[in-house]
C-alpha cells in the first residue's frame, strides 16, 4: 500500500528545492512562482494513483515553513498563515502540499465517480465493494481516497440517499455550533 520510494524521492527533491531557495534569496514573486510550481507538480499530478498520504504532505509543509518564513524576513516562531493566505486577503498565496493533495483527491474522486464512461463504472463498483466489506485488506484506491478525505473532514455524498446526506449535514452543523468534536 505505501509508496515509500516515491515519498522518499519527493521529500528529497522538496528539501533540495528549499535549499536552493535559501541560497538564491528570490524576490517574493519569484518565491511564489517557484514554490507553487514545485508543489503543484509534485502534489497535483494524479493524486489517486500516486497514493500520497495527506499526513506525508503535511509533514513536507511543516518542514518547509521555517525556511519560507526566513525567506520573507520573518522569525521561525511567527505564524505562517500569511504565507498561504490569498494575496487579496493580505497573504502571499503560497500553496501547500496538503491542500493540493486534498483538493486533487476530492476533484479526481468527483470526476471519476460521476463519469458515465467505463472508468466511472469501475470506480463506482470498487466503491460499492468497499462499502460492502469495509474490513477488506485488498488495495482499493477509491476506498483509500474516500477514507483519507473523511479523516480530513471531507465527506462523500451518495446522491441516491439524499435524505441521509441532509440529516448528516444538519448533525455535523449542529455539532460544530455546540463545539463538540469527535475523538475518533
Amino acid at each position: 500500500r505505501d509508496n515509500h520510494p516515491q515519498q522518499a524521492k519527493i521529500a528529497q527533491r522538496t528539501a533540495q528545492i528549499e535549499r536552493t531557495l535559501n541560497r538564491k534569496r528570490p524576490t517574493l514573486p519569484e518565491l511564489r512562482t517557484f514554490r507553487n510550481a514545485a508543489v503543484i507538480t509534485r502534489a497535483g499530478f494524479d493524486p489517486l494513483s500516486a497514493r500520497l498520504p495527506i499526513k506525508f504532505a503535511k509533514g513536507l509543509d511543516k518542514k518547509a515553513i521555517p525556511s519560507l518564513l526566513h525567506l520573507v524576513g520573518l522569525r521561525s516562531t511567527d505564524r505562517s498563515a500569511g504565507l498561504h493566505a490569498h494575496p487579496r486577503h493580505g497573504g502571499m498565496g503560497l500553496r501547500t502540499y496538503a491542500a493540493e493533495i486534498i483538493a486533487g483527491k476530492a476533484r479526481e474522486l468527483e470526476i471519476t465517480l460521476n463519469s458515465p464512461a467505463l472508468d466511472g463504472q469501475i470506480a463506482r463498483m470498487r466503491y460499492e465493494d468497499a462499502k460492502l466489506d469495509p474490513n477488506c485488506n485488498h488495495p482499493n484506491i477509491i476506498r483509500e481516497a474516500v477514507e483519507e478525505l473523511a479523516r480530513a473532514g471531507i465527506m462523500l455524498r451518495d446522491r441516491r440517499y439524499e435524505i441521509v446526506s441532509r440529516a448528516m449535514d444538519l448533525a455535523i452543523e449542529k455539532r460544530s455550533k455546540t463545539g463538540q468534536h469527535s475523538t475518533s
